[in-house]
């Protein structure tokens, strides 16, 4: 299994395919709905893996060259809340779960936050009524 930056240019339809299911397979556990995903534009998912507004980072976990997973580390776009970051949009498609894929990625996420000078502060959320994600 390879972790890796997810990059706008190679992983952006794998990375679109992944989002949209990750909304139908776990709805309560993402913000968006599968309709709103749906609805987004290709631009819109390639902005949040273009890194040019600084605020959002995106890793993926690849098997034989095929995204299995992904987690996000957020990044406070207010000066004075510049400290503070957030891990979200984890998921990992159901056939590769219970591997070590979802610990992997968070593993990968918090190494890359401590490498910021400015991230202080990482807050993880997760749904309640998501056990295998509150045991991690």
């Amino acid at each position: 299994m390879k972790i890796r930056i997810l990059n706008k240019d190679r992983d952006l339809l794998a990375f679109k395919e992944i989002r949209i299911e990750s909304v139908c397979d776990t709805p309560a556990s993402f913000r968006a709905t599968q309709e709103e995903m749906e609805q987004r534009t290709i631009e819109s998912f390639q902005g949040q893996l273009s890194g040019e507004n600084g605020d959002c980072l995106f890793i993926g976990a690849f098997i034989d060259e095929v995204l299995v997973g992904v987690a996000a580390l957020f990044r406070n776009r207010n000066r004075k809340l510049a400290h503070k970051a957030e891990i979200g949009s984890v998921y990992v498609k159901p056939k590769h779960r219970n591997r070590g894929v979802a610990r992997m990625l968070l593993t990968e996420i918090i190494r890359t936050a401590q490498q910021s000078e400015n991230i202080k502060y990482i807050n993880l959320t997760v749904t309640t009524s998501n056990e295998p994600a509150v045991k991690l």
